[in-house]
């Protein structure tokens, strides 16, 4: 795991963190666009930051893809870490206020 896997990894953790504030229908409902950090951060990491100049274009980055199929890859493997982490964090912080989940 290279350490750009790995800070991605720890932004998914933080970004479910974070959703985790909210209650459970609210968390749900805006976990498609917490996933959308991750997956900025991934696209950058692979294509530069100047892949959202490129992302309808026909740019190309580092793994030989367009900047629109790299973005929609990272969404997509950001799903796992991000919902998981969100909803243990929203079961821990229940158990540890004393409320139950």
């Amino acid at each position: 795991m290279t350490q750009f896997l790995a800070f991605g990894l720890i932004i998914c953790l933080a970004m479910g963190f974070w959703l985790s504030n909210n209650p459970w229908g609210k968390m749900l409902a805006i976990l498609p666009l917490g996933m959308l950090v991750p997956a900025f951060y991934g696209a950058a990491v692979d294509c530069g930051l100047g892949f959202v100049t490129e992302f309808f274009g026909a740019g190309q980055c580092q793994s030989g893809n367009t900047p629109q199929q790299v973005f929609a890859g990272m969404y997509v493997l950001s799903f796992v870490p991000v919902v998981v982490f969100a909803v243990l964090s929203k079961i821990g912080r229940g158990i540890w206020a004393g409320r139950g989940a």
